[in-house]
């Protein structure tokens, strides 16, 4: 039976982490497993303390300093045992049907490299505040979690650049495409994205990653 690994990132998100995790556990599925990885990046509220009721449940791994998105990324990855891997962040969640229906796009789709989905921008409560259409290339590596890939694809291109504090998943999505790695969308809605005001603080920070991973890569 195939197996999909997801990876939540966690740092500092006491308020929301549990939300992530039963997203995770709660995913439909009849003819795959699941493994559900949590890297804490050196967290200082009550995070560990909540991801202490999962301990059965999840595999935590805690970094006694804040690494950065790039190297809790590759942690993960690099613990996985998965045929498949997706990254999820920790203040957002999942659709109950995510991972089985992007695992059935790639399952019939034998040349593609990762699924993906449109997404749902939700307040606080998780209530939907608007719809976002990862409709060309461009939207999808501004928005790069909820991707599921082929574990032995992310193998190929070097794995994720533990290098890297934000924009990691774009410079997977932007390395793969340089291999001619292609994707495949599905229009449902299977991710939910909570914008916030730390997240809308590091949209400069990003913009100068991504214009120097584009001048990197020639993108």
């Amino acid at each position: 039976m195939e197996k999909i690994s997801l990876a939540i990132l966690n740092f500092n998100q006491a308020s929301r982490i549990d939300r992530a995790i039963r997203s995770c556990q709660n995913q439909f599925r009849t003819s795959f497993e699941l493994e559900i990885i949590v890297v804490d990046d050196g967290s200082t509220d009550d995070s560990l303390s909540i991801l202490a009721e999962f301990e059965h449940e999840i595999t935590l791994l805690s970094n006694p300093i804040n690494l950065g998105v790039g190297a809790c990324s590759r942690i993960a990855f690099e613990s996985h045992s998965g045929t498949y891997f997706m990254r999820v962040d920790a203040d957002d969640f999942l659709s109950p049907i995510s991972c089985s229906t992007l695992l059935l796009a790639l399952s019939t789709n034998l040349d593609l490299s990762f699924a993906y989905a449109d997404h749902y921008r939700v307040n606080e409560k998780g209530f939907k505040q608007e719809l976002i259409n990862l409709d060309d290339f461009d939207k999808l590596v501004r928005h790069g979690a909820g991707v599921l890939y082929r574990s032995r694809d992310i193998e190929l291109v070097g794995g994720f650049d533990e290098s890297l504090r934000n924009c990691e998943d774009m410079d997977l999505l932007f390395r793969l495409q340089k291999e001619g790695k292609q994707g495949i969308r599905d229009p449902l809605p299977l991710y939910r994205y909570y914008q916030h005001d730390s997240n809308i603080s590091r949209s400069e920070e990003q913009k100068e990653s991504e214009r120097k991973l584009r001048n990197k890569y020639g993108i």
